[in-house]
């Protein structure tokens, strides 16, 4: 599952960044750039508190659950 930001995709999977290819068929992005050294001090706790695991480990399971804004399927 993929992300478009200003520089770039974001595979969801990997939580990596790289360069769109026309067969993605990405077509919008966010407006904000990827930075892979950014730190998240207040929303992390949140996320790892107690009985919680954190997002940037959970696993995506479906579509259907998927936080992140997606079209359908071409």
């Amino acid at each position: 599952m993929l992300l478009g930001v200003l520089n770039g995709l974001i595979d969801l999977h990997s939580g990596s960044l790289r360069a769109g290819r026309p067969e993605d068929r990405i077509t919008m992005r966010c407006p904000v750039a990827f930075d892979e050294a950014a730190s998240c001090p207040r929303l992390c706790p949140l996320l790892d508190g107690p009985g919680r695991q954190h997002a940037r480990s959970a696993p995506t399971s479906n579509r259907t659950n998927s936080p992140a804004p997606v079209g359908p399927d071409r």
